[in-house]
């Protein structure tokens, strides 16, 4: 935290401060978490939505709509050069 004891201060006019965890040797080795290299733990994306104003339900039913419509449009893709008794027969042609 920077300035954190300027912001104890402040909040409760104490001039000691304690920060936990305190920062460890190494930068990528917190109290909570390990850094490690991508070649070792292949890394995660993570999205976040935001929608002011709509409810959950209506945010989440746009979102999962538009990844359904992205993973048809992708298997149509590679579906067109497979033979139709390869494709999946749930999905018609």
């Amino acid at each position: 935290m920077r300035r954190a004891s300027d912001q104890i201060r402040a909040l409760f006019d104490r001039d000691k401060t304690a920060v936990f965890p305190s920062p460890g040797i190494d930068r990528r080795d917190s109290f909570f978490a390990k850094t490690l290299s991508s070649e070792k733990s292949p890394a995660r994306w993570y999205l976040g939505l935001a929608a002011q104003g709509r409810g959950p339900k209506l945010v989440f039913l746009r979102a999962l709509t538009t990844l359904v419509a992205a993973a048809q449009a992708e298997y149509e893709i590679a579906a067109a050069d497979l033979p139709p008794g390869e494709r999946n027969p749930l999905i018609p042609s």
